[in-house]
């Protein structure tokens, strides 16, 4: 009967023993995973940099590309302005050929008189 007892005792604590290998596993994995997500936290902290960086640089083309139709906008009022001068140069030459191609005439018709 001993014999059989000492085998129980044996057994259970065989599988006491292994329990706690088990656990200590467990205790090793665990720390293991938790440096692995340790090592992922900086990245992942890396990663949201990168994409408020790119954000912004996106937020920035956009106000560049929605103030490109001002632009355009300005430089045609410009260009329409440039054009009403030029229109109103090109009147005063004309005129002023008028006038010059007048003067020969008032002149002859002074001196006929």
């Amino acid at each position: 009967m001993r014999s059989g007892n000492a085998a129980a005792v044996g057994a259970v604590l065989l599988i006491v023993f292994q329990n706690i290998l088990i656990t200590f596993e467990n205790i090793i994995s665990l720390s293991a995973r938790t440096l692995i997500m340790s090592a992922h936290t900086p990245i992942a902290y890396g990663d949201a940099i990168n994409l408020s960086v790119d954000s912004l640089i996106l937020s920035a083309h956009a106000l560049l590309v929605s103030a490109h139709p001002f632009i355009v906008f300005e430089n045609t009022i410009r260009l329409s302005v440039s054009s009403l001068i030029a229109s109103a140069h090109a009147l005063i030459v004309f005129e002023d050929t008028i006038s010059l191609s007048a003067h020969p005439l008032i002149a002859s018709t002074r001196a006929a008189m």
